[in-house]
């Protein structure tokens, strides 16, 4: 059972992750890269890209143990 302070983090993380140009369905699209600063996207490496996870978005974003690979959410639950 969660509280309403994990339920609005899971609810922030799901927006963050809306609005993200990796998000493929349900998915972090693990076939393209992102550069987190200006959220621009290639199809192949680059420097200062990184590579979606892959992940199914609905259960990362509610696991407290998980991170976003870009650094944009995670980490809300430690030392608590």
């Amino acid at each position: 059972m969660t509280n309403q302070n994990e339920e609005d983090i899971f609810s922030l993380r799901e927006e963050i992750c809306n609005a993200c140009p990796l998000k493929n369905g349900n998915n972090c699209n693990a076939m393209k890269w992102m550069n987190p600063e200006t959220l621009e996207v290639a199809d192949s490496p680059k420097d200062g890209f990184i590579r979606g996870c892959g992940c199914r978005l609905s259960a990362k974003q509610r696991s407290k143990l998980s991170l976003c690979p870009a650094s944009f959410w995670g980490g809300e639950f430690d030392n608590k």
